[in-house]
């Protein structure tokens, strides 16, 4: 299943910042791994302290969604993630799954990949290895 988690999950699988899934491919998952201190990582009191590779994440009103962080740049995020529909934003593709991390243009067959600007004031978690 192509979804966010699934994208958060290959890329740190891919880079070797994860040596395992944290469970399904799951925002759920990803929280769990950063509460309980899995694959080295941790939350972030300071989300203004985030730094690129960390991972965000937010549930809310029964949505859960996560994405990776490229930077800070004053009061925002840097972002980069999926499930972000937006024919103007999309930088990418990926297909499934999280050991075979492959990207292309077609987006009939991947997962569309957008990088984005957000708010640190929208609010959710900044969890970390560092």
């Amino acid at each position: 299943d192509l979804n966010c988690a699934n994208f958060v999950s290959s890329v740190l699988l891919d880079t070797g910042e994860m040596a395992s899934l944290p469970g399904r491919e799951e925002v759920a998952a990803i929280k769990s791994m950063c509460e309980n201190g899995q694959n080295g990582y941790h939350i972030v009191s300071d989300p203004y302290k985030a730094q690129a590779g960390d991972i965000w994440y937010k549930k809310e009103n029964g949505y859960s969604h996560t994405e990776l962080i490229v930077g800070v740049e004053g009061n925002q995020f840097r972002q980069i993630g999926s499930n972000n529909y937006g024919p103007s934003e999309a930088i990418g593709c990926q297909r499934n799954h999280s050991t075979d991390v492959k990207y292309s243009t077609n987006a009939s067959q991947y997962q569309r990949i957008t990088e984005h600007m957000r708010d640190i004031s929208f609010g959710g978690v900044v969890c970390s290895k560092r």
